[in-house]
């Protein structure tokens, strides 16, 4: 637990995946707690989910896909709580997505998927609507474009990328027109 969430950086990430190459997954106990530790990406610190990110690549296919599960599980459940005490946390689970796809861990497909769920998440049709108040998404909270932005941010600018997120930047464009409220400066 120590070695991923507070020895775990740029400097360090080739000692730590050689040590988890190493360790012995079929001991359920050592395989729940790489689960629990690489699906909690807000649990170590923001400069260090891009290594997080690359320890997990490492990890069996078995594993990486219930990694995988478990951060869009938790993704969506913060997004059902709506709470502003988890935006944090769905900064880092967002971000971490994000870094997966650029490592190869995703594929393209999941990534945008995710990013329509979460402006559509809650509203009525998955259909945003100017002047329809929804409790999941009031008008004045605007996690969702930040979380939208933070993953647009961190993808690795490619053609391929550029060419199937096109679709979706209209989409977020529509879905900021469909709040009443004006955007705060940092947003």
């Amino acid at each position: 637990k120590h070695l991923i969430r507070n020895e775990l950086n740029v400097r360090t990430i080739s000692k730590v995946s050689q040590i988890i190459k190493n360790a012995n997954l079929q001991d359920e106990k050592i395989f729940e707690t790489l689960l629990k530790l690489l699906s909690k990406p807000e649990k170590v610190k923001y400069e260090n989910i891009l290594p997080l990110t690359r320890v997990t690549r490492i990890v069996p296919s078995g594993l990486k896909t219930i990694i995988i599960d478990q951060v869009l599980e938790n993704i969506v459940r913060d997004m059902e709580i709506n709470d502003y005490k988890f935006n944090r946390t769905r900064v880092a689970q967002c971000t971490s997505m994000a870094m997966m796809l650029n490592c190869g861990i995703i594929k393209l497909e999941t990534l945008n998927d995710l990013l329509f769920k979460i402006l559509t998440f809650g509203h009525p049709m998955n259909n945003p609507v100017p002047g329809v108040f929804v409790e999941l998404d009031p008008p004045d909270d605007y996690i969702r474009i930040t979380l939208v932005t933070c993953m647009l941010q961190e993808l690795v600018p490619t053609k391929r990328n550029i060419d199937a997120f096109t679709l979706f930047l209209h989409f977020l464009d529509y879905y900021t027109w469909t709040n009443d409220m004006q955007f705060p400066e940092d947003t």
